[in-house]
Order: C-alpha cells, then structure tokens, then sequence
C-alpha cells in the first residue's frame, strides 16, 4: 500500500522555488491533471517552454507537489499526472534508490572528512603561493 508521509518536506509553502515557479505551481498541477495524465508524458523542455520557466524549476514544482502528496511520475518518457498508487510505484522505487545513492555519497564524504580531522593537519595544506613556488622545487 502507498503511504504518504509530509515529515521530511519542506513543508512551509514554497520553499526552494523561485518566484517564477510560485506562480505557476497550480497551472503546472492543473494542466498535468488534464493533458498528462498516464500514460500521457511530457517533456521538461515543453513545460518549460509552455509555463516560461527554467528546468530547476519544473523539478523544484514536482518536488513540492510530491511532498504534498501528488503522485507525479517521472522516467525517461518526461513527467506524468496519476491518481492510482499503483501507477507510480516505478516513480517511487527510482527516488529510494536516488535516496540511498545519496546517502552514501554523504557517508563517503563524513568518513573522508572526519579521517583527515584524525590526520596531522599539516599533511593537508595547501600552499596556494603560486606557479613559482613550485618551480623552485622542480
């Protein structure tokens, strides 16, 4: 069974978007509703064009409707409105998997990070003197 859960949203309204994305975040919703629904797709370079937004911002939309509980599928076919849980489980198992990547890109860089703190930092410098310095030493 699909469970929505808003807790890890940024739930205050339009957090992230810019004012361009703001203003058309209903129309984009609308519109999906009406001429995307699945298995109709469209693209992120038609929605950009037809709303006059950037990329960044078609995603940043679709991230806000996610939280709020919109089953928005994505895939390489573009985006596409459903209202069947079934429907975007593929949608849903792609984000886990993002998420998962993600986490342990961040592990990767903690471990890193709190290794080279154990390290003499010296070990570490940069010398940032310039191409001349380093002349001297080759």
């Amino acid at each position: 069974s699909l469970r929505i859960s808003q807790r890890n949203c940024l739930m205050s309204e339009y957090k992230g978007m810019t004012p361009k994305a703001e203003k058309v975040v209903d129309l984009f919703l609308e519109t999906m509703k009406t001429q995307y629904r699945f298995p109709n797709w469209v693209k992120s370079p038609q929605i950009q064009e037809g709303l006059g937004i950037a990329g960044v911002d078609v995603r940043s939309i679709v991230h806000h409707h996610r939280c709020h509980g919109i089953l928005m599928l994505s895939g390489r076919e573009g985006y596409s409105y459903t209202d069947n849980p079934k429907e975007a489980e593929s949608t849903i198992r792609v984000l886990k998997q993002y998420s998962r990547s993600i986490s342990d890109a961040v592990s990767g860089m903690e471990g890193a990070v709190n290794q080279a703190g154990k390290e003499d930092q010296g070990e570490f410098e940069l010398d940032v003197r310039g191409e001349s310095y380093i002349d001297e030493y080759l």
